[in-house]
């Protein structure tokens, strides 16, 4: 998840912390309208948000991946339409986010996909201009799930959380408690999975919360899990204070089943807690692992895709960047191929062309990943944006492979959002 200059890059926004890049050959002419489709895809390059992720470059490489397969396979009926990816590290600075929203529009971009900042949004900016955020995963930034310029595909946080206590119960826990951080975004998910296990009919055992820092004894916390009779525990904390955690509780003989979301850590730490967690890991998230191609030919489409990405350059689309947030990224750019080539002949591709679309009451397919998502099948009125309502659970051993524990996701009522209830 870099960011990289490339060959065929139209002109560069370094200045900005992005790129931009015109993935596949140039557009050519013919009887359709001859034009390169610009998308905007922000995220922060460098990982200095308070909970240690670095959500930009799988993102980004997401949309870069989709975006070449797309431009090297031609859009049915649309050869003259090629798409050009424009991305911006956003820094976890609110200035960076708003000047990442503002040159969106410099830009001309038709729509921005698959984007995240842990500390604002350009929505108001991009709404302003006319220009959908598709995909965008909110982290702790309500307008995201309240503008009606914003049009999320799930959310990892919000109906993951709730997935998240499926799968804790397929593995047998009767309660859950949550370990957690001062930070917002933590808090929100700790509320959220205190709701989900109402709604699932299993205990929630607490709350624990320590210091966003400095935090090198992990015995407090485990004896207070324990004390608690915690069968599972929700890590809604650092990657950092996870391990040590289950480090601590492993020596004192305390093995609880642990809940993540998908690959949040570095390979190497994701390995750890596989091995600490020795088959007592669920992950969730908006799509199924990447790892399950067999079950899922899009995900074979999607690692095909960020292999040749990778293969062009991009060392963004490392297999340790594959994660929900990347594949949410790669799907939002092929719901906008969809409504391009769904547009009249002659049609220039415009923000309000996007927008239309999705407003339409059209069902767009996510090519296999879960049933298709209308946009405007808003199911909940805590977050009125959410309009597709499933997550994925998956179980983890130490060989990094896992299963579904809920085939074709589980679906996330208004009861198990209704945090604040």
């Amino acid at each position: 998840m870099k960011k990289h200059k490339f060959a065929l890059a139209a002109l560069s926004v370094a200045a900005l912390g992005g790129s931009t890049l015109v993935v596949g050959a140039a557009p050519v002419s013919g009887a359709a309208t001859t034009q390169t489709v610009t998308i905007g895809s922000y995220g922060d390059q460098i990982s200095t948000n308070a909970i240690g992720l670095n959500f930009g470059p799988g993102i980004w490489s997401g949309a870069q991946s989709a975006a070449r397969a797309i431009n090297k396979s031609g859009i049915p009926g649309r050869p003259g339409v090629k798409l050009k990816i424009v991305t911006c590290d956003t820094q976890e600075n609110p200035n960076q986010v708003a000047a990442c929203g503002r040159e969106f529009v410099a830009q001309h971009a038709v729509a921005v996909v698959g984007s995240i900042a842990a500390v604002a949004t350009p929505v108001s900016i991009l709404q302003s201009a006319g220009i959908p955020n598709i995909g965008v995963e909110a982290g702790a930034q309500a307008a995201d799930y309240t503008n009606p310029d914003s049009y999320p595909i799930g959310d990892s946080q919000y109906t993951g959380s709730a997935a998240s206590v499926v799968g804790v119960k397929k593995l047998g826990a009767k309660n859950i408690w949550d370990y957690t951080v001062n930070d917002p975004a933590a808090t929100v998910t700790a509320s959220l999975v205190k709701a989900a296990a109402k709604a699932a009919g299993i205990g929630y055992r607490g709350e624990y919360s320590e210091s966003l820092s400095g935090v090198t004894d992990f015995t407090p916390a485990v004896t207070a899990a324990e004390q608690a009779g915690a069968q599972s525990i929700d890590m809604s904390t650092l990657v950092s204070y996870a391990l040590g955690f289950m480090k601590t509780a492993d020596q004192l003989g305390y093995h609880p089943i642990y809940d993540f979301t998908q690959n949040i850590g570095t390979p190497a730490q994701n390995q750890e807690i596989a091995v600490l967690g020795n088959n007592r890991i669920t992950e969730y998230g908006n799509f199924p692992p990447a790892n399950l191609t067999g079950q899922f030919p899009a995900l074979k489409t999607y690692v095909d895709d960020m292999k040749a990405e990778l293969k062009a350059g991009d060392q963004g689309a490392v297999p340790s960047n594959y994660s929900p947030f990347s594949i949410t990224s790669w799907l939002s750019v092929h719901v906008v191929e969809q409504i391009i080539e769904k547009a009249p002949q002659g049609t220039t591709i415009t923000g309000t062309t996007i927008t239309n679309a999705l407003n339409s009451g059209t069902s767009f397919s996510l090519l296999g990943l879960g049933p298709n998502w209308n946009p405007t099948n808003h199911f909940t009125s805590v977050y009125p944006r959410l309009s597709w309502p499933y997550a994925f659970v998956a179980r983890v051993n130490p060989k990094g492979d896992g299963f579904l524990l809920t085939n074709n996701g589980a679906a996330v009522s208004e009861a198990h959002l209704n945090y604040a209830g």
